[in-house]
């Protein structure tokens, strides 16, 4: 590879290391030093470092050796985790991920590491220096033992000497090493050995030596037995040559050929290639629709014509491959959400530790899988709902021990899979939303009448958070308030097709419920047509399709209005919408699309309904702009372009014309 590519593959790597060690690090921070979590740690680090000595980026080197002689200390019990240790470990992730982001613009690091090296040697310097023996009462040192000590690395240890150079080093820790086999004059680096034994003197016993040498790297065993000989030669059984030579190599079964040809073959593709990917199955689907509808003419008009049979056979087996290509690649644009969640749980302690606050965080769902660009566009609404609800959702220690609440709040985020979505929800068991207070602030900062108000239902006062403007919030921080921005979380979901909702329990919490399309670039569309105009709608905004008669069709304070089950939907058509002359039908029957969005109902009225099918959503706002009502384009079978209506706009447009009356959209819901 070049050196563009190995820079793209070290960033790729780097981004998910420093993710899992910042995972770790909590870890690290909660339970305490598990051996197990260390070793994570040191594996992480280690392969950090070499990649970025690798590449020649000497700081990043430097601060992650710093950082593992900081792991080190922890492993062998010399120094505790306290909260300024982790403090400052996590400090140094923040270096490390701006220097990451600077490798990224600029191609080299100009962080200045100095600082933060320089309180990792504080650190370092403040651990304790003598071995864990040396630390017991002097009648305890006195009772010395002589253990032989028995390690077998790992056949994946790359260097096996220095392994074993490090394992002599650490047992120094424990006690004195009187002997070693073999001796090191006489082993080489060429020397294959896998078995090494040691002889120490020391006050511990032989299950804490066993279990601080299993926890060491590329241990695969680990024996620990008694020596009662006064002469230490001899008493060492050499390893024999058999152990000297590399293993013959085991016959693997079938099966575990089958698993190592697999992990083997997982390659990093670069985001753009798949994105191209992704546009040329769109232009397939488009093709394979433009065949079916040819072949139905053809069908149509030349029915005896037996080629005609070869067509349609060909063009469904087309339309059979072209729709596993496409489920292929959209799987290789799907990653789990987990990739996203891993960024909440630091941020989560951060906010909880600035706003002293005990906070419980669940993440439930992690192996849903979304589309990637999907990820990307949802991570900022996430972490707005996230913080607002630390921040005012989870109440004070003291207020929730008051009204018999664990004194640790919780907040569960949860992602699953819903048909062709992904619903996520953020939750808390905080303090609620008080509606009363909604529909107050919203009429003092006159963002609604007071009349309407008190026409609304509390549900509806609680959706007033969605307002531009609104806050209930008394003083302005770094942390905003709740409801501030949740227009703009709004907003931000809307655009990704999404819709949001709210419920809530005042004194019990409150739970966002977010419902996203598995992608962006492809949707399933309800095709309709308006005044001889072909128009796609999203169907995940379709609750449902009526047709009824022109006399069911009332009007209510000047509103064409339907009932359907009981509740009034308010009707209108696409002329009204885009200002286009209205056409009178001669047909007794009208079709209706009702449309959800949130807890509000709409019905569209349009002319004829054809079909859903896949459709290859285009953008055209380089073209002629945004247009208020129209998300996008794509290409019908025939070959002719068909707008996709964009259902937000549809219900804010409808909203603006002064012949419309909202309350009874709102009421239908």
């Amino acid at each position: 590879m070049n050196r563009s590519e190995m820079m793209g593959v070290f960033l790729s790597e780097a981004e998910e290391l420093l993710q899992l060690l910042e995972i770790e690090i909590l870890h690290l921070e909660q339970q305490g030093e598990s051996p197990q979590i260390i070793q994570n740690i040191f594996r992480i680090a280690h392969t950090l470092k070499g990649s970025s000595a690798a590449m020649g980026f000497e700081d990043m080197k430097l601060l992650t050796h710093e950082m593992e002689n900081i792991f080190d200390k922890i492993r062998n019990q010399l120094l505790p985790v306290t909260q300024q240790v982790v403090d400052v470990l996590f400090q140094c992730l923040d270096h490390l991920n701006g220097m990451k982001k600077e490798i990224e613009q600029e191609g080299a690091t100009r962080t200045d590491i100095d600082a933060i090296v320089h309180r990792l040697r504080q650190l370092e310097t403040s651990a304790q220096e003598q071995p864990e023996w040396a630390n017991k009462p002097l009648e305890d040192q006195q009772r010395l033992k002589k253990w032989i000590c028995k390690i077998r690395l790992s056949e994946h240890c790359e260097m096996k000497l220095p392994r074993a150079h490090i394992v002599f080093n650490h047992l120094k820790k424990w006690g004195a090493v009187l002997a070693t086999e073999p001796e090191w004059d006489r082993a080489t680096e060429e020397t294959n050995l896998r078995e090494f034994s040691y002889i120490v003197e020391t006050n511990a016993d032989s299950d804490a030596l066993r279990q601080a040498l299993s926890q060491l790297m590329d241990i695969e065993e680990a024996e620990v037995l008694p020596f009662a000989n006064d002469r230490l030669d001899h008493v060492l059984v050499p390893l024999t040559d058999a152990n000297r030579e590399a293993e013959p190599e085991k016959p693997i079964p079938s099966q575990d050929r089958k698993e190592e040809k697999k992990t083997g073959q997982t390659i990093r593709v670069d985001v753009e290639q798949l994105e191209s990917l992704m546009n040329l199955v769109g232009e397939l689907v488009i093709d394979q629709t433009r065949i079916a509808q040819i072949g139905n003419v053809l069908r149509d008009r030349y029915a005896s014509d037996e080629r005609i049979d070869d067509l349609e056979r060909i063009s469904n087996h087309f339309s059979r491959i072209i729709g596993e290509l496409q489920e292929s690649v959209m799987k290789t644009r799907m990653l789990p959400v987990e990739r996203l969640f891993n960024r909440f749980p630091r941020m989560v302690r951060d906010l909880a530790r600035t706003l002293n606050k005990d906070v419980n965080l669940l993440l439930e769902g992690k192996e849903t899988e979304l589309d990637r660009t999907v990820i990307e566009e949802i991570s900022d609404p996430l972490i707005h709902l996230i913080r607002n609800a630390i921040d005012h959702g989870l109440e004070e220690a003291e207020v929730r021990r008051k009204r018999g609440k664990p004194l640790k709040g919780t907040i569960r985020i949860r992602a699953s899979h819903q048909e062709n979505h992904v619903v996520m929800t953020v939750e808390d068991d905080g303090a609620g939303i008080d509606a009363e207070k909604v529909k107050e602030s919203a009429i003092r900062k006159q963002l609604i009448a007071a009349k309407d108000a008190e026409m609304m239902s509390e549900q509806e006062w609680i959706q007033l958070i969605f307002l531009p403007g609104f806050s209930t919030a008394q003083t302005v921080s770094d942390i905003s308030g709740r409801g501030v921005g949740m227009d703009i979380v709004r907003n931000h979901i809307e655009k990704l097709n999404g819709l949001i909702d709210v419920e809530t329990r005042l004194g019990e919490g409150t739970k966002f419920t977010i419902k996203l399309p598995l992608t962006l670039a492809i949707l399933r569309g309800l095709l309709i047509k308006f005044q001889e105009t072909t128009y796609a709608l999203p169907m995940n905004s379709v609750i449902e399709i009526v047709r009824i008669s022109k006399q069911d069709i009332h009007t209510v304070k000047g509103q064409a209005v339907v009932k359907i089950r009981e509740k009034m939907i308010p009707l209108i058509g696409l002329h009204e919408l885009f200002r286009m002359p209205s056409v009178r039908r001669t047909t007794q029957n009208v079709f209706i699309v009702v449309l959800g969005l949130a807890e509000k109902r709409l019905g569209l009225v349009v002319d004829e309904l054809i079909g859903s099918q896949e459709i290859v959503v285009k953008s055209i706002g380089s073209y002629i702009g945004q247009i208020e009502g129209v998300s996008g384009a794509t290409i019908l079978g025939d070959g002719s372009v068909a707008l996709i209506l964009d259902v937000t706009g549809i219900f804010k447009l409808a909203n603006s014309l002064k012949s419309f009356d909202s309350e009874v959209m709102g009421d239908a819901g």
